[in-house]
């Protein structure tokens, strides 16, 4: 889409370069030059304003424009033209006049401070040489009604024809006429002679190489020497930025390690004076070979013994709760063993129990009651307590209830009666015997053997 009337664009360019340590790559020993990458973003001070243009009003939106600083350290646009084309702040179809853009920079391994700075529509400017201004929004300039057409001024006379140009009749002022161009050849020679500011010599021999500011800083160059590479010489530079560029103290950012010649014996030989033989050790530095070789001493007082390690290892183990160690010194053997149950061994519920189980977990034996055989009899059971109940004296059969008469006072075949006995004592035939008539009257003596 063309530009609309009243809206005019300036153009940017930028090269960049960074100087860098000198390396074997060229004959000097002076630092190199190369380029440097990055991105520029040119940011507007204002978002919106109103374009006046022969079509009528518009809002106008300004985006920021992002342009790449490539490999050759060239700033281009997005179709590859070494610049950038801006709006010029000052364009008389827009409303706010006077604003601002701001230039801010990514560059890689390097910083650059942002800045402001304006333009003149038609003009190209180099980035590296425009003159920062003060930010600004702009003024908005208001505009009055269109004025009456004015009459008609002198102009350039009607007529003439393709090829003739435009001439001065006289010295009054718009007296012009068309006429012919005047005839010539072109081409020709231009000899020293035609050059007021010559040498006095045609072909001068010798050229003073000057700087960007003119300064002869370089020693003369004598132009009829044939000069080879093989041949070359260093040239004196005496220019005191290259002086402060040589500067390590003046570098920033980062540079690869794969520049750097000697930074692998550099760090080998730091490494290598950094490690220090630690006791029963020795440390061995090979510089031509590129090696460290660090080793233990025989003298060191460890042992490999077999039998020093098991009788260290055996007065090393504790036995804990549950564990038994046995330490087999003729048999070179270690044993370690548990002495508690192991959760398979199992609790099994008898005749009248239940529950039970393996000791994987806890387990608990409850009494199995009921009227049943192989059953236990509650001391409520009512077989027990029935007769306690009716004041009687009898002898039940657990299991039937079947109940035996006991009443009164009774004895049973084999009892022995008595009154007075205190104690009972379990003796022999013999030991009973040999007391004779030592016996106690209120022992009963139960004779077992």
């Amino acid at each position: 889409m063309a530009l609309p009337q009243g809206l005019y664009t300036f153009k940017v360019t930028w090269q960049t370069l960074q100087g860098s340590a000198d390396t074997s790559n060229d004959i000097d020993s002076d630092p190199d030059m190369s380029p440097v990458t990055g991105t520029v973003t040119f940011t507007p001070r204002i978002v919106e304003t109103t374009l006046n243009s022969g079509d009528g009003n518009s809002s106008l939106f300004i985006a920021a424009v992002t342009a790449q600083v490539g490999s050759d350290g060239i700033l281009r646009n997005a179709q590859g033209d070494p610049w950038v084309s801006l709006f010029d702040p000052n364009s008389s179809g827009l409303a706010n006049q006077g604003w601002t853009w701001q230039a801010s920079f990514v560059m890689d391994g390097f910083k650059k401070a942002s800045f402001d700075f304006t333009g003149t529509g038609g003009q190209t400017y180099d980035l590296a040489q425009l003159t920062p201004v003060a930010t600004s929004p702009g003024v908005l300039v208001q505009r009055g009604p269109q004025g009456e057409v004015g009459p008609a001024g002198a102009g350039v006379p009607s007529g003439g024809l393709a090829g003739q140009i435009l001439a001065k009749s006289t010295d009054t002022s718009y007296d012009t006429v068309w006429e012919d161009a005047p005839a010539g050849t072109g081409g020709g020679t231009v000899t020293s002679a035609d050059i007021t500011d010559a040498s006095s010599a045609a072909t001068p021999s010798v050229v003073a190489l000057r700087d960007a500011q003119g300064n002869t800083a370089f020693n003369e160059v004598s132009l009829t020497d044939q000069v080879n590479p093989e041949h070359a010489v260093r040239k004196d530079y005496t220019d005191a930025g290259l002086t402060a560029a040589k500067n390590r103290a003046n570098h920033t950012g980062t540079q690869p390690s794969s520049t750097i010649s000697d930074l692998t014996e550099a760090v080998q030989d730091i490494v290598g004076n950094f490690i220090v033989a630690g006791t029963n050790c020795t440390v061995t530095y090979d510089d031509a070979g590129n090696t460290f070789t660090i080793n233990a001493t025989a003298s060191g007082g460890g042992t490999t013994d077999p039998e020093v390690v098991r009788d260290t290892i055996g007065a090393a183990l504790v036995a804990g709760t549950g564990i038994q160690i046995v330490v087999n010194d003729a048999g070179d053997t270690i044993t370690i063993s548990s002495t508690a149950v192991m959760p398979t061994r199992q609790v099994i519920s008898g005749t009248g129990l239940s529950g039970g189980g393996d000791l994987s977990a806890d387990r608990t034996l409850a009494v199995a009651y009921g009227t049943t055989a192989g059953t236990a009899v509650e001391g409520n059971d009512a077989r027990l307590t029935a007769d306690q109940a009716a004041a009687t004296a009898s002898i039940r059969t657990l299991g039937s209830g079947s109940q035996q008469a006991a009443p009164g006072d009774h004895t049973h075949a084999g009892m022995v009666t008595g009154t007075g006995i205190s104690k009972v004592v379990q003796i022999t035939q013999a030991d009973y015997t040999a007391l004779g008539a030592g016996t106690d009257a209120a022992t009963l003596y139960v004779i077992v053997g």
